[in-house]
């Protein structure tokens, strides 16, 4: 299960931030998660808690995990024109030319720690 070691890889870069600013208790971590990532999200919950059970001596035990999803974008090669989907496309929906371009989609990213 590779999202135990994506929790845990989180953690170590918490735990970092942490030393750097006086180890405050972090209540949650928010982060952004593409539908094309890879990652499966209830197996994420599932890992994050595990993990947290034994980082950082226990002083991340209670830490929430909160993910935001994000869609995948295209952008048109015809009409120029953006766009988002929660699925894989083969045309643009606005003017029908095949093969956009995928933006994104694959993003796994730390948005923001919430400290007490």
């Amino acid at each position: 299960m590779h999202e135990l070691e994506i929790a845990q890889s989180l953690l170590r870069t918490i735990d970092d931030w942490r030393d750097q600013n006086g180890a405050p208790r972090v209540l949650s971590v928010r982060i952004e998660m593409g539908v094309l990532s890879g990652v499966d999200p209830d197996a994420m919950q599932y890992a994050w808690e595990a993990a947290c059970e034994f980082a950082c001596g226990g002083m991340m035990k209670d830490c929430k995990l909160l993910i935001d999803h994000l869609p995948i974008k295209y952008e048109c090669p015809g009409c120029g024109r953006e766009f988002e989907s929660e699925k894989l496309i083969s045309a643009c929906i606005h003017c029908g030319k095949e093969y956009p371009r995928r933006k994104g989609g694959r993003e796994l990213n730390l948005k923001s720690i919430e400290v007490e």
